[in-house]
C-alpha cells in the first residue's frame, strides 16, 4: 500500500481461532526480527495520538493510522491473545509505504519558445490512478489538471516562468514543495517614466527612469530626445536620466533603449511639456463674519495651475480625525448649516500634471444656549441642614455668558436669584423646597432648563393629638385619637403613650395616625403621640382622656368631690360633739332609755347648709330627749333642691377597729334603705366610723346601758340624687347622719 506522507491510511485484518479459546486481546505491532514479543503498536511513541483500533464481532480488526510520516513506511501485522498460554496468534505482514510529492523541471531553465515537462514524482506507486492537480507561485494553473504525473508546456513563454508545486485530487492540503522554472527571453514592455509626473513644473528637478522586462536582466541602457520633430540626440548611457532645474527648453520627446544578450527594445517617446502644478490653492468663505446655525454658507476653491485645474476635491475633519470626502466642485455650498458642521475644511485642486491642497479653514458654527441641565450635589435625600450646590451646564458657542438662577416654589411666579453658573444654599430649610431653573445666555439668544424640584426633608414637627368626638363620655364609649404632624417624608411610624402619674407606658405603635379606644376602667389618663420618619422624631403634646360612670355628669366628676370633702370635715365636727355629749350624759341613761333606744325610731339632728355658701345652721335634734341620739342626719341643701331625707340603713357591728373610712358609693350600694323614695336614681355618701376597744375612763358607765362590751360611733354622708321628676323641681340634698349604737 502506497500513501502520501500527511494523509489517513486504515490496514484491515479477518482473524479466525481455534474453537474452545477466547480471545482475550488484539492489538497490531510492527514486524520485528528480533524474535521478542511484539509491542502493541497503540503504545508506541511515534504513534501517540495517531493510532486507533476498531472491530466487531465478526473478528474484523482495523488500523487506522493518521498524519502519516515517512519514517511510518514499514510492515504491520495483526496479532490476537486467547486464554490459553499456547494461544497467540499473528497475522501476515502488510506493507505500507509512504511518500511525499516531488516537482522535477526539465530544463529548469529554457529559452522563450523552448519545450518543458514537469513531473510529480513519488516514491511509490498510488493507487487509484489520481488526478494530479499543479500550481504556480501558489495558483492553480489553470486548465492544467492531467491524469498522470507529468506536465508539458512548449512553447514557453515569459509568463509560465515561476514556481511550480503539485498535489494530488482530493488531497489538495498536500502540496509538494516548489520548483522554479526559469525563461530565458529579450527586453520587453520597455517604458519611461518620469517623476514627477511627466508633465513637469518648471524648476523642479526630474528623474526619467528607463523600465523593461526581460530575462536575464537588461544591460545596457541608451537615453535619446527629439525635441521639436528633430534628429534623435544621444543623451546617456544609465537606467536613469536626470534633468534639474528643468526649463522650458527642456519641453520634447524623451526615449530609451535597453539591450541584453538575446536582443534589444526601445521604448515609447515620452514628452515633458514643462508645466506646473495647481499652487496657491485657497479657500474663501462666504458671506464672512460670524457663522450662526441655520445659516447658508458657500465654500468656493481657488488655485493658480498650468494647464488649469480639473478637478477640485472637498475634504473635511475634525481635530486629528480621517479625512472625509465631500465632493468634487470648486463651489461647495452649506444650507441651513447646523453644529455638525462644525471642522476643517480644505480642497484640492489637480491638474493632469500635479495637485495641490489648500490649508484647512475652520467653519465655526455658532448657536444658542442648548441642552442646559441642573446638576444638584450632592446627590440624593436633601435633609433640612444640609448644604446643597446647583450647578447649570450647557452647551453653546460661543461658551455661555450669562447664568441667571429663578426658582418658582408652588407654582408662584418665578422669583430671580442671582447671575452665576453655581447656586449654594447653606444650611438648608423647607422653605428652600420647590422648582429650581436656571437661564443660560450668549450673543445669539438663551435657553433655559427644565425645573428640578429641591424636596427638602425634614423630622417631624407640630405634632399634635386630638380626640374625636368632643364633649363629654361616659364608660363603653369609643373615643378616636388622630396624631397630626408636618413631616417630609410623611411620618412612617406613630408611637402612643400613656402617662398616669409619673409613669409613662408604651401603649401601641400604628402605620397609620389614628387608633380607636374603648374607655374601660384603667384607660383614662394623659395620652401623648411619638411621630417618626427616616429623618427624626417628635413627641405631641399630653392630652386628658376622661370619662364617667355611666347617667353621671359633672357633679360626680368635679362638684361631689369637693362636696364630699366638706361633709367630712363638717361630720368629723359632729361626731366629736356628739361623742363628747354622749360621754357626759351616760351616767343618767335608764334601763327604759337603754330599752327606747333599742325599739324606738331614730332621732334625726338635721344641720341645714347651702353649698353654694358653705354656710351652716346650728343643728336641730328631734325626739323627747337630746341626750339619747342614735341618728343624726346632716343636710347640705343646694340651691332650688327640696329636701330628699332618706332613712340610712342600720350598721353591722364591727370587731375591734380603730380607724377613719371615707366612701364614696354609687347608688347601688346596699346600705342604702329600701324606704328611700323611688324616684332616687343616684346615692353618693360618706361614711366615717370611730370605734374603740375600750371605754373612757373619765366617763361613769350605767350598768343598765352600757357593759365592758365595746362601743361604735358612726357618721355617714350621704348624697342622694333625684328622679328626673325630682331634679326637675331644681333640688337635690345631701345630708350625713350620725349613728350612735351602743354594744349590746
Amino acid at each position: 500500500m502506497c500513501a502520501l506522507k500527511g494523509s489517513s491510511v486504515e490496514l484491515h485484518s479477518h482473524y479466525t481461532h481455534p474453537a474452545g479459546l477466547t480471545v482475550v486481546k488484539t492489538f497490531w505491532f510492527i514486524t520485528s526480527p528480533s524474535g521478542r514479543e511484539p509491542d502493541d503498536l497503540i503504545q508506541d511513541e511515534r504513534y501517540r495520538d495517531r493510532v486507533n483500533y476498531t472491530s466487531n464481532n465478526k473478528n474484523n480488526h482495523t488500523l487506522s493510522i493518521k498524519n502519516l510520516l515517512l519514517d511510518d513506511t514499514n510492515n504491520y501485522r495483526f496479532r490476537f491473545l486467547t486464554d490459553s498460554s499456547g494461544g497467540k496468534y499473528s497475522g501476515v505482514n502488510l506493507a505500507l509505504s509512504v511518500t511525499g510529492l516531488q516537482v522535477l523541471v526539465d530544463p529548469a531553465t529554457v529559452n522563450e519558445r523552448d519545450r518543458v515537462i514537469l513531473t510529480c514524482s513519488t516514491t511509490c506507486s498510488l493507487s487509484n490512478n489520481p488526478t494530479y492537480i499543479w500550481y504556480r507561485n501558489s495558483q492553480p494553473v489553470t486548465g492544467k489538471h492531467t491524469g498522470d504525473h507529468r506536465l508539458h508546456i512548449y512553447p514557453a513563454s515569459p509568463e509560465d516562468a515561476g514556481k511550480y508545486s503539485c498535489a494530488v485530487e482530493g488531497h489538495e492540503s498536500l502540496i509538494s514543495p516548489e520548483s522554479p522554472l526559469n525563461v530565458l527571453y529579450a527586453p520587453r514592455n520597455t517604458s519611461v517614466s518620469v517623476s514627477p509626473p511627466a508633465d513637469i513644473k518648471e524648476g523642479d528637478s526630474v528623474t526619467l527612469t528607463c523600465s523593461s522586462d526581460a530575462n536575464p536582466p537588461v544591460e545596457n541602457y541608451t537615453w535619446y530626445s527629439n525635441a521639436s520633430g528633430s534628429v534623435s540626440e544621444w543623451l546617456q548611457q544609465e537606467g536613469i536620466y536626470n534633468i534639474t532645474n528643468i526649463t522650458v527648453e527642456h519641453t520634447g520627446h524623451y526615449y530609451c533603449k535597453a539591450e541584453n544578450k538575446y536582443g534589444s527594445s526601445n521604448s515609447s517617446a515620452k514628452y515633458l511639456d514643462v508645466q506646473y502644478s495647481p499652487r496657491n490653492t485657497t479657500v474663501s468663505i462666504s458671506p464672512p463674519g460670524d457663522i450662526k446655525e441655520g445659516d447658508s454658507v458657500t465654500l468656493t476653491c481657488s488655485s493658480d495651475a498650468n494647464p488649469p485645474v480639473e478637478n477640485y476635491t472637498w475634504y473635511s475633519n475634525t481635530s486629528g480625525s480621517v479625512s472625509e470626502w465631500l465632493q468634487q466642485e470648486g463651489i461647495y455650498n452649506i444650507t441651513n448649516i447646523s453644529v455638525a458642521h462644525t471642522r476643517h475644511y480644505y480642497c484640492k485642486a489637480e491638474n493632469k500634471y500635479g495637485s495641490s491642497n489648500s490649508s484647512a479653514t475652520y467653519l465655526d458654527v455658532q448657536y444658542s444656549p442648548r441642552n442646559t441641565t441642573v446638576l444638584v450635589r450632592p446627590p440624593g435625600d436633601i435633609k433640612e441642614g444640609d448644604s446643597v450646590m446647583l450647578t447649570c451646564s450647557s452647551d453653546a458657542n460661543p461658551p455661555v455668558e450669562n447664568y441667571t438662577w429663578y426658582s418658582n416654589a408652588s407654582g408662584s411666579v418665578s422669583e430671580w436669584l442671582q447671575q452665576e453658573g453655581i447656586y449654594n444654599i447653606t444650611n438648608i430649610t423647607v422653605e428652600h423646597t420647590g422648582h429650581y431653573y436656571c437661564k443660560a445666555e450668549n450673543k445669539h439668544g438663551s435657553s433655559n432648563s427644565s425645573a428640578t424640584y429641591l424636596d427638602v426633608q425634614y423630622s417631624p414637627r407640630n405634632t399634635t393629638v386630638s380626640i374625636s368626638p368632643s364633649g363629654d363620655r361616659q364608660e363603653g364609649d369609643s373615643v378616636t385619637l388622630t396624631c397630626s404632624s408636618d413631616a417630609n417624608p410623611p411620618v412612617e411610624n406613630y408611637t402612643w403613650y400613656k402617662s398616669d402619674g409619673n409613669k409613662t407606658v408604651l401603649h401601641r405603635t400604628e402605620r397609620i395616625p389614628s387608633f380607636t379606644l374603648i374607655l374601660v376602667s384603667g384607660l383614662d389618663g394623659l395620652y401623648h403621640c411619638e411621630a417618626g420618619n427616616e429623618v427624626g422624631k417628635e413627641n405631641s403634646t399630653r392630652v386628658q382622656v376622661r370619662f364617667f360612670l355611666p347617667d353621671s355628669g359633672f357633679y360626680k366628676i368635679v362638684l361631689f368631690p369637693v362636696l364630699g370633702a366638706i361633709c367630712a370635715v363638717v361630720l368629723l365636727l359632729v361626731v366629736l360633739i356628739c361623742w363628747r355629749r354622749q360621754q357626759t350624759t351616760s351616767t343618767k341613761a335608764s334601763s327604759s332609755a337603754h330599752s327606747k333606744a333599742q325599739g324606738s325610731s331614730n332621732d334625726i339632728c338635721t344641720v341645714p347648709t347651702t353649698t353654694g355658701t358653705g354656710q351652716s345652721a346650728p343643728a336641730h335634734c328631734g325626739g323627747d330627749d337630746d341626750d339619747d341620739v342614735q341618728y343624726a342626719r346632716v343636710q347640705f341643701r343646694m340651691k332650688n333642691k327640696e329636701q330628699a331625707p332618706a332613712k340610712p340603713s342600720s350598721q353591722e357591728e364591727d370587731g375591734d377597729v380603730q380607724y377613719a373610712s371615707v366612701q364614696f358609693k354609687s347608688n347601688n350600694q346596699q346600705n342604702v334603705t329600701d324606704d328611700l323614695p323611688k324616684t332616687v336614681e343616684d346615692v353618693q355618701y360618706v361614711s366615717v366610723q370611730f370605734k374603740k376597744s375600750q371605754p373612757e375612763p373619765t366617763v361613769p358607765e350605767s350598768p343598765q346601758s352600757i357593759t365592758a362590751q365595746e362601743e361604735t360611733l358612726y357618721a355617714s354622708v350621704k348624697h342622694q340624687g333625684l328622679s328626673a321628676a325630682t331634679q326637675a323641681e331644681g333640688e337635690s340634698d345631701m345630708y350625713s347622719n350620725i349613728n350612735k349604737k351602743p354594744k349590746p
